[in-house]
């Protein structure tokens, strides 16, 4: 719940509609069809304090949370483009 949250969270405020979350085993995909990240923004959003907008609300730590922690646990997060045409953030282990 330490990395789904703030994923599922950042999902939640950017999508237009849809959020979608997949659970298998040793892997997790949140997708939402929000505007998404370019490949540049998805690299600095994982650093911390580091957004790619300035809407209110928020820090900027949520993704770098969830790379700290899956990183922790010998796991991965992956940012790239969701099938809903938002971003896909892509947990494994």
């Amino acid at each position: 719940m330490e990395m789904a949250g703030p994923l599922m969270e950042n999902a939640a405020r950017y999508a237009g509609t849809r959020v979608r979350v997949t659970a298998r085993a040793r892997a997790l995909l949140i997708e939402d069809d929000g505007p998404g990240l370019g490949t540049a923004d998805r690299e600095q959003v994982i650093l911390r304090g580091q957004r790619a907008d300035e809407r209110p609300g928020g820090h900027g730590l949520g993704l770098s949370i969830a790379n700290d922690l899956a990183e922790a646990t010998d796991g991965r997060l992956e940012l790239g483009a969701s099938e809903l045409g938002g971003l896909k953030a892509s947990l494994s282990w």
